[in-house]
């Protein structure tokens, strides 16, 4: 299994929005998309994209991602 997919969340955009060229978002971006799709989530996507804020929260998922794998024994 591919490096990447396995330790990042993948979402394609645009596949269904009729978009002639749908791009894949991963790790962060990936989960922004996806909570500004629920509307009690919305505010938590403004707080994750603050330009200090971000590259930490980047850090602490992938460190809780790599944990996560090391414990299933899936890396």
């Amino acid at each position: 299994m591919p490096f990447k997919a396995l330790t990042q969340l993948h979402v394609i955009i645009g596949e269904c929005d009729n978009v002639n060229q749908p791009r894949v978002v991963s790790e962060l971006d990936a989960y922004i998309v996806l909570m500004l799709r629920v509307p009690i989530l919305k505010p938590l996507t403004w707080l994750m994209e603050l330009k200090y804020l971000r590259p930490v929260l980047s850090n602490w998922y992938r460190k809780a991602v790599y944990r996560r794998l090391k414990c299933e024994g899936r890396l």
